[in-house]
């Protein structure tokens, strides 16, 4: 079920510019999301970054761990749903492994994120194509693709 439809009949009841939003859990920052537009529909429970949005996931010691950009995204916090579409690019910059796709979909409560739609992942040693999307943990150190194909490497001693 996707969050992201048509609201051409919808009016923002707020609109706020270069806005930063951090959760915490324990008093400590687990993620931050950017975005430079924000509307604010309070009725539906939703927050739309029509130009873009960014989140970081942080470590302990507040270093960045991993990134998700998009060029457009929603965010319905009462379902605990993120979901983004349009240049899609996620980076656990400890890996060095990166996805790039046109839609996905973050759901916090599983801690999971999902796409549906083709997908790329680069490692630092080969790209790996999925058809049929994938499905991560929400810090891409975990990942799953559905519908490989790529060259491999294979590590004979496993």
């Amino acid at each position: 079920m996707s969050v992201i439809g048509p609201y051409s009949d919808s009016i923002p009841e707020e609109v706020f510019h270069n806005v930063e939003m951090k959760y915490s859990e324990q008093g400590r920052i687990i993620f931050v999301i950017i975005g430079n537009d924000v509307e604010s529909y309070l009725n539906q429970d939703k927050l739309v970054f029509e130009n873009g949005m960014k989140v970081n996931f942080f470590e302990r010691d507040m270093s960045v761990k991993t990134s998700l950009t998009a060029d457009y995204g929603i965010n319905v916090e009462s379902k605990k749903i993120v979901e983004v579409r349009g240049n899609v690019i996620l980076t656990n910059h400890q890996s060095g492994e990166t996805l790039y796709t046109q839609h996905l979909r973050w759901e916090q409560n599983k801690k999971m994120i999902f796409s549906d739609t083709p997908v790329k992942i680069v490692t630092p040693d080969q790209t790996i194509y999925g058809a049929g999307g994938m499905e991560a943990d929400e810090t891409f150190d975990h990942w799953t693709i559905l519908q490989p194909s790529g060259n491999f490497k294979i590590d004979e001693n496993e």
